[in-house]
């Protein structure tokens, strides 16, 4: 294993990289040389001497690298402080990667309101690891996944989303465990598709705290969330799980919004929630209004029997504790809503 630094002010790109005094300069620099100086299990020390501004050249890191990528103090020493990566000049994001296996820590992705996201993925199984890092300031998502056709899979653990025009993070298959995300317009975590893992966040001040769509055997659990309008807002989730969380003083404490497709699992993804909120829950559906005998997996029509025809559906919408305090939801009931009881305080 070697270890190679980068020093934004004494540094130089033609220097080899091997100490505190023959630093590399630029943060791109490392990325060309992954493959080629760099290889497994070296790491690399980005020394916080100064701002590492990229005047709309954004970072481009396309080749699998199995090694770290650290924020450092100014001597080159790794002690928490974060090494800042931003720009003066308009860009779509700051880092789009497009390789796996690296882990980055205590850097801070500062948009400085001038790029579209702070991190971008640009293809599928990106299974990159985040530790301590800041996400920040982005015109929309602090970390976007949002590539169509897959997952991402970034792992993100104890980072920071905040101040952003939309989400927080808006990922595909993202695991985000003990991150604090907060004062992001849109949601503070959108999850979108499946094998998503969102545990043990501090998430407050955002439109809407957790959003899981269409996440297919996603699991949400033990997050705390406080002062959204929504906390918990699952929508057409297929068999995810959301238990544990902890939800006060948001305008709705959950809300599903779903079909008659996943009806079916609302009493297996939601249990042990409490919240304190204006509403305790709102769940809504499109329901059968009128059911014809033949089993057509298109429509999702439950009957059975050899006539071509589909099901019409209706809206309906089921508001559980408003003004209460709901104390826990547990399955069981019909309409199969997950819910179990609500106080008036």
């Amino acid at each position: 294993m070697t270890t190679y630094y980068v020093d934004g002010v004494s540094g130089s790109d033609a220097n080899d990289g091997l100490s505190v005094g023959t630093a590399w300069q630029t943060i791109q620099k490392v990325f060309n040389e992954v493959g080629v100086t760099l290889t497994t299990h070296d790491d690399v020390r980005i020394m916080a001497t100064a701002d590492y501004d990229l005047a709309g050249t954004g970072l481009n890191s396309s080749t699998n690298f199995l090694g770290a990528i650290v924020g450092a103090n100014a001597a080159g020493v790794v002690d928490g402080t974060r090494a800042k990566i931003t720009t003066t000049v308009a860009q779509q994001s700051l880092l789009e990667i497009s390789s796996s296996l690296t882990a980055f820590a205590y850097l801070d992705f500062d948009g400085n309101s001038l790029t579209t996201h702070a991190l971008s993925a640009a293809t599928v199984n990106c299974r990159n690891f985040w530790f301590h890092c800041l996400f920040h300031d982005a015109i929309q998502a602090g970390s976007y996944q949002g590539y169509a056709g897959g997952q991402c899979r970034h792992r993100f653990l104890r980072c920071e989303f905040f101040n952003n025009g939309a989400d927080g993070v808006y990922g595909r298959g993202a695991t985000i465990i003990e991150c604090e995300i907060h004062d992001n317009v849109d949601a503070g975590i959108f999850g979108n598709q499946s094998d998503a893992v969102h545990v043990g966040n501090r998430i407050y001040a955002n439109g809407i705290g957790l959003e899981g769509l269409s996440s297919a055997e996603g699991i949400f659990f033990g997050n705390t969330i406080d002062d959204c309008d929504v906390g918990l807002e699952l929508n057409y989730n297929s068999g995810s799980y959301a238990g544990g969380n902890q939800i006060t003083n948001c305008g709705t404490s959950i809300k599903n919004l779903g079909t008659l497709n996943y009806l079916y699992h609302f009493s297996d993804n939601l249990h042990g929630n409490t919240g304190r909120s204006s509403l305790g829950a709102e769940l809504s559906f499109l329901e059968t209004a009128v059911d014809p005998a033949y089993n057509d997996p298109s429509t999702r029509d439950y009957d059975y029997s050899t006539a071509a025809a589909a099901d019409a559906l209706a809206p309906f919408t089921l508001y559980v504790g408003a003004g209460t305090y709901l104390l826990a939801t547990g399955g069981g009931g019909s309409p199969r809503t997950g819910f179990g009881r609500a106080v008036r305080l």
